[in-house]
């Protein structure tokens, strides 16, 4: 399972509208998500710092996946004005660049 974070920056004064948005995504979007190969998808915000984690077998393929997905695409172009930017995470370029992971620690299988 590959793990990756990433963030964006909102513009000033987006934070309401866009946690509104966030609280009634269109069913269609959660439908491709699912059907993308992402296993778990979080967004975390510190005032207009959004920070997104995902878990896919194949992130690289699943963001293409998104990408292509009609429905997808729609959802980002409706909401593309609230950001400062916004780049293909896959790419590695703009605010919404993957972040390293340096550090992680897991319980499996109930051990302690």
């Amino acid at each position: 399972m590959e793990r990756a974070f990433f963030r964006m920056r909102l513009n000033p004064g987006m934070e309401d509208e866009y946690d509104a948005n966030h609280r009634a995504v269109w069913p269609s979007v959660l439908d491709a998500i699912g059907q993308s190969g992402v296993h778990a998808y979080s967004i975390f915000r510190d005032g207009l710092d959004l920070f997104f984690y995902v878990e896919a077998e194949d992130f690289k393929r699943s963001m293409d996946n998104l990408n292509a997905d009609p429905e997808h695409t729609r959802w980002n172009e409706t909401y593309s004005y609230m950001f400062e930017s916004i780049a293909n995470p896959t790419t590695g370029e703009g605010e919404q660049s993957l972040i390293p992971e340096v550090f992680r620690f897991e319980v499996r299988d109930g051990a302690k």
